[in-house]
């Protein structure tokens, strides 16, 4: 899978005792998988796209740490794989998208499964 086919905003984890990032195509995957109980220990750090930053920049290339940002759950905007979590850098941002696409606010310690399974379907 070439994750720059896919459209929305996209995460990377650097991970214990690897050279390179793990790539995913959608924020929701990364979350996924950093919830696992096996890979919270073994992440090292945890990046997210700026959906917010309206530069003329590929999202892939506005990355800013998770547990900083500011996300939407459920909106109106798709990503990758359907129904998707997007991360702003300002409270502000987040704010301005969810007033026009719906959804809910939440911070990084707030993504648990539960919320990613409401996430299920496009």
């Amino acid at each position: 899978m070439v994750i720059l086919n896919y459209s929305g905003a996209k995460a990377q984890l650097f991970v214990k005792g690897e050279k390179e990032p793990l790539k995913f195509c959608s924020v929701k995957d990364g979350f996924v998988y950093v919830l696992q109980p096996e890979n919270v220990s073994r992440t090292v750090a945890f990046y997210v796209s700026d959906f917010g930053n309206k530069k003329d920049v590929p999202l892939h290339e506005k990355m800013l740490t998770a547990q900083k940002a500011f996300f939407n759950a459920g909106s109106d905007v798709r990503g990758a794989m359907g129904k998707s979590i997007l991360p702003f850098a300002t409270k502000e941002e987040v704010q301005a998208f969810t007033k026009e696409h719906g959804g809910t606010i939440v911070n990084y310690s707030e993504v648990k499964f539960e919320l990613l399974k409401s996430l299920k379907g496009h």
